[in-house]
């Protein structure tokens, strides 16, 4: 608009084609001012585009779900498998017709000189299934739980930049994000069970799905906008996932607690040894179990072995899952007067050490 066009709508007492002028210093100082009443509509700070989904789901976060569906990392989306404070589980999965470079055959023992790791786990495959299942983690943004989390990075060098300096809280769910897709990594290529990290954007992360994939229900279309708020309709459709192990029920034989429990101790010896990490949080609700054995979930607190607190971290894991398999142990004993781990007699080790060397011979399950 040019000065002689406002100056038109801002008379009321000249008819059609009179001329009014408008000083030019007003009139810079009226677009000044209309400029700025419109320059929080390009922040993306509306409540439109802030609303969000289980505190996860913002319009910012669809639209790179929506790239990275075109991009070949997933086909559809699903229900929730899992919440939680920092991040919710969704179900996701991708036909073999759709894969491109995400989800090609490589396996992690090719990628061990290199950081960059794109795997698929091969378990769909082998059951003869048409696709292959994704779960994909959204951490949320509309919460402050990450402001605490600095004992864990702290005197770490891979995030020695950035992460401590950083005063918005938000900013630290992306590092929080790269973390565990780091560390998933560092698992993966070391041959122990846990999902495979497959692709990472900001605070979004697809990995391998851990359980069996039937009867999905595709609920992407129930995802509406109304009000300046974004609704979706979300069935928690997890009797297909792998339960965590305090949803094991009781009932599974002693020697099978036993084994998972000897099977746990291991997998935080290799941990330690060879991806030199420590959980820190290793317990019965961050390890999941299928088919017999445990895999290892939720390792975005999870530090280098030469952090400062380390050594406290991975002794409070170690009594946690002693803990929880104490008790598992003794509320057998009532049932099949069974031994608990306080206990155990010659013959008792015995066993245990051959299962032991069983696990062992198995447990790299992506060698040659």
């Amino acid at each position: 608009m040019s000065a002689k066009q406002l100056g038109r709508t801002l008379a009321y007492d000249v008819l059609p084609g009179d001329i009014c002028k408008v000083n030019q210093v007003a009139y810079n100082q009226a677009r000044a001012s209309d400029e700025k009443g419109q320059k929080h509509r390009s922040r993306g700070l509306t409540r439109d585009t802030r609303a969000t989904v289980m505190q996860a789901l913002d319009g910012r976060t669809m639209l790179m779900l929506e790239k990275a569906k075109n991009r070949g990392v997933f086909s559809n989306m699903y229900g929730t498998i899992s919440t939680g404070k920092e991040a919710n589980v969704y179900r996701g999965t991708t036909f073999f017709s759709d894969l491109k470079l995400y989800g090609s055959e490589l396996f992690t023992r090719n990628c061990l000189s290199k950081e960059d790791l794109v795997v698929i786990d091969e378990i769909e495959k082998s059951a003869n299934l048409n696709y292959i299942n994704r779960a994909i983690k959204v951490f949320k943004t509309s919460v402050l739980t990450f402001k605490d989390r600095s004992k864990y990075v702290e005197g770490e060098f891979r995030f020695r930049r950035g992460y401590l300096k950083s005063k918005n809280p938000r900013k630290m769910v992306t590092q929080w994000c790269e973390k565990e897709f780091r560390n998933l990594r560092r698992i993966v290529i070391s041959g122990l069970r846990c999902p495979i990290p497959i692709y990472i954007k900001k605070h979004i992360f697809v990995m391998s799905y851990i359980g069996d994939g039937s009867n999905l229900e595709n609920i992407s279309k129930d995802v509406e906008k109304y009000d300046g708020e974004i609704k979706q309709d979300i069935n928690n459709n997890t009797e297909n996932a792998a339960p965590r192990l305090k949803d094991v029920p009781i009932s599974l034989g002693r020697k099978s607690w036993v084994r998972l429990y000897i099977e746990i101790i291991g997998i935080m010896y290799i941990m330690f040894n060879e991806c030199h990490l420590i959980h820190g949080d290793m317990s019965e609700y961050n390890t999941l179990f299928y088919k017999g054995h445990a895999y290892v979930i939720d390792v975005s607190q999870s530090m280098e072995h030469d952090h400062p607190l380390g050594l406290e971290f991975l002794k409070r894991d170690c009594v946690n899952v002693t803990l929880f398999f104490n008790k598992v142990l003794q509320s057998r004993k009532n049932q099949d007067n069974s031994v608990s781990l306080d206990n155990l007699n010659e013959s008792d080790v015995d066993d245990e050490i051959s299962i032991l060397n069983d696990l062992f011979s198995t447990l790299n399950i992506y060698s040659t």
